[in-house]
């Protein structure tokens, strides 16, 4: 596909209509991805909420804007976090929407810094740390990546603890009933959850550690004792009724973390097992 088709298919998904928001960005600033052969990057800056300058209509929801640039060291629209702009877009339509959570906006111009009373009261508010208390357990609630975050002693190890909060409304408390099942059989099944969970990663992974494993080491291919053994849990991200569980690797894929996937369903006993994954 050429830069012109590139820059088409992605006007494409956004309508003609233009409008002005007063937007404020998130703490991160800056990124760009592209996907495969594509030879332009699409930039983006996340929004944390904004206002339709034309209807005054305040929207406390997230958003994300886009644009597209030949290098990512040159990204053209430079915005600072936690900052309020005046910007110019044309909204995504409503055919080509990526996510319901999330509203997708093409960037035209970055007009100017400004303010607004609502959005400085709105990030007052936001500023303000969310503590929720589980047991022994204190989670942070991390609104930039809807997360609540924990740290906890797992074993012998301390390890990070993770839920997923998709559905956080700025103005609601967190409910974490949803999450307490699943939470609840996992600490108090620490040992036989961690032996399963190691024990499915080294079904799913062991072939590929051998493989990874250097010249000349042919002879001592690792095999599922050492691998298991070899595991450590790091951290432990939790959905509704599903789980990610990170391991490090003790270098068996040269540093990079092993995931576990799965469900946990009516008990502790019907735990359904979905991948195993090498990442980063």
């Amino acid at each position: 596909m050429s830069i012109f088709q590139e820059k088409i298919a992605f006007e494409n998904r956004f309508s003609q209509e233009t409008k002005q928001l007063i937007v404020l960005t998130s703490k991160t600033t800056g990124g760009a991805s592209k996907a495969g052969k594509e030879k332009l990057w699409i930039a983006s800056q996340r929004v944390i909420a904004y206002v339709d300058e034309k209807t005054g209509e305040f929207y406390q929801s997230p958003a994300r804007l886009e644009w597209q640039i030949k290098e990512t060291k040159n990204k053209i629209f430079d915005f600072g976090g936690h900052k309020i702009y005046k910007v110019l877009v044309r909204p995504e339509l409503s055919d080509n929407k990526t996510s319901n959570a999330l509203h997708y906006f093409m960037l035209i111009d970055l007009i100017e810094k400004n303010s607004h009373q609502l959005l400085n009261d709105f990030l007052e508010q936001y500023l303000k740390p969310v503590n929720l208390n589980y047991q022994d357990i204190i989670f942070t609630l991390n609104k930039e990546y809807n997360e609540c975050e924990a740290n906890y002693q797992f074993l012998d190890k301390e390890i990070s603890i993770y839920l997923n909060c998709d559905d956080f409304d700025n103005n609601q408390e967190i409910n974490l009933n949803s999450y307490l099942k699943i939470l609840d059989n996992i600490l108090n099944n620490k040992k036989d959850f961690d032996d399963l969970c190691k024990k499915f990663a080294c079904q799913e992974l062991l072939k590929d550690a051998q493989n990874w494993q250097e010249d000349g080491e042919e002879n001592d291919l690792i095999n599922d004792n050492q691998f298991i053994k070899r595991i450590s849990i790091n951290s432990i991200s939790l959905g509704h009724n599903s789980f990610e569980i990170f391991y490090d690797d003790d270098d068996i894929f040269w540093g990079h973390a092993i995931v576990v996937y799965g469900e946990i369903l009516d008990n502790f006993c019907d735990i359904n097992f979905i991948n195993a994954t090498i990442q980063g």
